[in-house]
């Protein structure tokens, strides 16, 4: 009885022996794999260094001060882009630039004027009015032009009335019409036609609510070239302080501006490089022909106004840059699933991550993958700026958290 009662003692202890072992092992394969404190820095270092690539952005501000000796309503200004002024760039005034000129529309006081340029790597748009413009004309209220093969034909102002009509281009004596291709392009804005070869480019730009327009020449070889424009004037006054009905022959001068008059009104032409012009009386039309050589950009701009020439001058400030979290770019990575997001981040499988942006009042992102009871989450929190494409800031929260 006793031998018996012992083996029951026995098989009851290896019993129990192997439950607690086979709840030991349950645990075991249960329990989280804990991360130790380094490689926990170093996942949500990484998944930081992620996030960065994917919403952090700068804003480049470039403070611009024009001093003016006139007071103008819908003056356009231009200048050089000599700062190389990228793609993705806006002004708080109405705008247009290329690689070689800026141009900014702006009520212009005498004395001081100041503003912006600001870029960025997110797009700008300007909500100006439709412009009215077709392959072969431009019409707006102060300006209306007829135009062949991205070259002008015809120029017709209101207040004040001009017409400047049969334009001609030449590039080394070859009519420009024959060369290259003509395209033309419009931000709203402004109209820009463009005849371009291999070798040079041609623009006749337009722009909105504006009495004028402008002409460029480029090389794109850096070879010199000779250019020509001819245009005739109707019915002038006077030219260069000339009385045209008492002038009988052509006159030539070699300058970077003239000014022709009609009613007390003036046509002015100015460049930022010396030209020669030819005046020539045709009946009761001014013929005019420039001469110019130019390898690299040359610029001319007609404007039709109360006074003869618009003087300014400009100089850039400082730029400044702000950088941060780009709020659009937030909401953008906000559409994306966590799967997909997960995926673009590139994180390590077995991993998860939440990310969560934040202030006060307003969460602007949220993303997070599943947590389970043993999930055993190792966060950190840094503070941020968060930033719009004009600059323009407030400070937020950005938490990281990673888990198996």
């Amino acid at each position: 009885m006793h031998s018996k009662k012992g083996l029951n003692h026995v098989d009851w202890a290896i019993s129990l022996s192997v439950f607690l072992l086979f709840i030991a092992w349950f645990f075991f394969f249960l329990r989280p794999v804990s991360l130790s404190t380094e490689n926990f820095d170093a996942y949500i270092d990484v998944a930081f260094d992620s996030f960065r690539e994917k919403i952090f952005m700068d804003v480049y501000k470039i403070p611009v001060a024009v001093f003016s000796g006139f007071n103008s309503n819908d003056f356009v200004i231009h200048f050089p882009n000599s700062l190389r002024i990228p793609e993705k760039s806006f002004s708080e005034l109405p705008y247009y630039f290329d690689e070689n000129y800026f141009f900014i529309k702006s009520d212009v006081e005498e004395g001081a004027n100041f503003f912006q340029i600001i870029s960025s790597d997110e797009y700008y748009n300007y909500s100006g009015n439709p412009l009215n413009f077709g392959g072969e004309y431009f019409y707006d209220s102060k300006i209306s032009a007829e135009l062949s093969n991205g070259f002008l034909n015809k120029i017709e102002t209101q207040n004040p009335s001009f017409t400047l009509s049969r334009f001609s281009f030449h590039i080394n004596g070859i009519d420009s019409e024959s060369l290259g291709e003509n395209n033309s392009y419009s931000n709203n804005f402004a109209v820009v036609y463009e005849r371009k070869s291999s070798f040079f480019s041609a623009k006749t730009y337009f722009f909105e609510g504006f009495s004028g327009f402008f002409n460029s020449f480029d090389s794109l070889n850096s070879a010199n070239y000779e250019g020509i424009i001819r245009f005739r004037v109707s019915k002038p006054d006077y030219f260069i302080g000339r009385d045209f009905n008492s002038t009988i022959f052509c006159v030539n001068i070699n300058t970077s501006k003239f000014y022709v008059s009609k009613n007390s009104r003036y046509f002015s032409l100015e460049s930022d490089k010396e030209f020669g012009v030819e005046f020539c009386p045709a009946g009761e039309n001014l013929d005019i022909e420039i001469v110019f050589y130019f390898d690299s950009p040359v610029i001319f701009r007609y404007f039709f106004g109360d006074f003869r020439y618009p003087e300014f001058s400009y100089s850039f400030g400082v730029p400044e840059r702000v950088s941060g979290i780009s709020f659009n770019k937030t909401q953008e990575l906000s559409k994306k699933s966590y799967s997909e997001l997960k995926s673009e981040i590139g994180f390590l499988p077995g991993m998860e991550f939440s990310a969560k942006i934040y202030d006060d009042e307003t969460v602007f992102f949220t993303k997070s993958g599943t947590k389970n009871a043993f999930s055993n989450v190792f966060s950190k929190e840094k503070n941020a700026v968060l930033i719009d494409k004009f600059g323009n800031f407030g400070l937020v929260k950005f938490n990281i958290g990673v888990w198996r």
